[in-house]
């Protein structure tokens, strides 16, 4: 029997070997009989003041191609554009307080926030013609898109609410939610369970409350809250999205 040649090479390294904030590795690569193409891939994660580096080695057959990312960046300019769309879609959904019909379009935009959020990280991954894109930097590019989607999008809420809005935000509210309380009589009047109705008037009184404690608040409370919404949701969504474009490293034989 020939014998077959394999070779594996390790450089995980101590911490005492490395650079502070810097963790390297170097991946196993085993020479498989036939092999068209080899991939010896070494992934960096940079620590330094102002940005946070990926860099990605990758040796071929025809020769080497370094690869570097800047998280930050990347993700400032991602996060611009995602900004840009929740402010439009937030936009849309305060105007549904004067129009109504607008309410057919304000429900798709929000829903289609994480959408885009998806689009942009997986548009940057396939851009960059990486063999690999890991789940750690596909999880904090998009955790960090969310956050400067979050700073970009507050500042126009509050800036809306605070010199533009001038109550009105709240009044609608208040108008609608006294409108949907004298058609919840109609509602229960034609119901016949007991259980069902009292039921249905704790929900009506519950969602009146919460109605009415959101439109008492001040500009800067009330921006506060939609931060703390934002990055709540934030930090879910970019959990999901971070594992859906995570990309495996493939060897070809």
């Amino acid at each position: 029997m020939g014998k077959l040649t394999a070779s594996r090479r390790y450089n995980l390294g101590t911490f005492a070997a490395v650079k502070p904030w810097r963790v390297g590795r170097e991946l196993a690569v085993q020479d498989l009989p036939a092999a068209k193409l080899l991939l010896l891939s070494e992934t960096a994660i940079l620590f330094s003041k102002n940005s946070l580096n990926l860099r990605l080695n990758m040796e071929e057959q025809e020769g080497n191609r370094i690869i570097r990312i800047n998280i930050l960046q990347t993700s400032m300019t991602l996060g611009t554009y995602l900004g840009l769309y929740i402010i439009l879609a937030f936009w849309v959904t305060a105007l549904t307080v004067r129009y109504v019909t607008l309410s057919l379009l304000a429900l798709p935009l929000m829903i289609g926030i994480p959408v885009v959020a998806f689009f942009l990280i997986r548009r940057f991954r396939d851009s960059i013609k990486a063999p690999f894109f890991p789940f750690p930097v596909s999880w904090m590019l998009s955790i960090l898109t969310f956050l400067f989607a979050t700073v970009l999008s507050c500042m126009a809420a509050y800036l809306y609410l605070r010199f533009i809005d001038g109550g009105a935000l709240a009044s609608g509210l208040m108008a609608r939610m006294e409108e949907m309380m004298q058609s919840s009589q109609a509602v229960t009047a034609a119901m016949t369970d007991p259980a069902q109705v009292e039921q249905y008037n704790k929900t009506m009184e519950l969602m009146q409350q919460t109605i009415t404690w959101y439109c008492s608040l001040s500009a800067s409370a009330m921006t506060k809250q939609i931060i703390q919404a934002s990055l709540m949701w934030g930090n879910i969504i970019s959990l999901i999205i971070g594992l859906i474009t995570a990309k495996r490293i493939k060897i070809q034989q």
